[in-house]
């Protein structure tokens, strides 16, 4: 039977406390399916795949057993422009461009909105588009499509589903008191494999939808809910601004 290669292809791109689970999942006849998918696909004239393939997986080098919040957006950024692709494998990042992407400007305003009203006014000195403050604290920033053609949102959404229902079954639900994010119908669509009393689960709509309709993002008030449960959990605070001084 043909398989991915664990050891030498995959082991390194994953926090070595995902590697009991994900070793058995990145082997399956699934996860070869997919990834021959996407060779023929990447050999086709004018299509290329973002983030680049090395950054793939990069949502998993959180901590898993640090892991408080599972943030899930809808895909990875389909931009590419210079030789520099926008999207880097954690959800919302713009690590790469140095430069806030519409969708996490509206995060931000969400957040801000939310948790932290008396800072709207120096808001801009908050707004970081590196999010390893946030990914430190145990908050996973992951996308129900990892990846997807450059200018092709939602393009491999159906493709990653069997990838994902492993991790909910065979991860997750290991892990009781998590609390998820579920931005977006195809984020919301895992609603329905999480434990039913063992996971907390929020929903709001994907920011995108916000950037597009030229509104506020209806963010349900996700991150002070994730933050109290959080804290009601374990004790653990949660400071989605991790610049701001408290």
């Amino acid at each position: 039977m043909n398989k991915l290669n664990w050891q030498g292809s995959f082991s390194s791109k994953f926090h070595k406390s995902w590697h009991p689970f994900m070793e058995k999942i990145i082997t399956s006849p699934e996860m070869w399916e997919l990834f021959q998918f996407f060779k023929q696909e990447n050999a086709k004239p004018g299509v290329k795949l973002t983030p680049e393939s090395g950054n793939l997986f990069n949502s998993f080098k959180i901590d898993l057993n640090k892991l408080s919040i599972v943030l899930m957006g809808q895909d990875a950024f389909p931009q590419y422009s210079n030789g520099i692709y926008t999207a880097n494998g954690v959800a919302f990042c713009c690590g790469n461009t140095k430069k806030l992407q519409p969708s996490l400007e509206k995060i931000y305003d969400g957040i801000l909105d939310d948790c932290y009203k008396d800072y709207e006014r120096k808001a801009d000195l908050f707004k970081l588009p590196e999010l390893s403050g946030i990914t430190q604290q145990g908050i996973m920033l992951t996308n129900a499509a990892l990846n997807c053609p450059v200018g092709k949102p939602g393009e491999y959404f159906e493709r990653w589903k069997p990838f994902w229902t492993m991790v909910f079954k065979d991860v997750f639900e290991l892990y009781p008191g998590l609390v998820f994010i579920l931005m977006g119908k195809n984020a919301q669509f895992y609603e329905g494999y999480t434990l039913p009393f063992g996971h907390h689960v929020l929903q709001c709509e994907h920011p995108a939808a916000a950037c597009y309709a030229n509104r506020e993002f209806q963010h349900n008030n996700v991150f002070s809910k994730a933050k109290q449960l959080v804290y009601d959990y374990n004790k653990k605070q949660i400071n989605w601004m991790s610049d701001i001084p408290f």
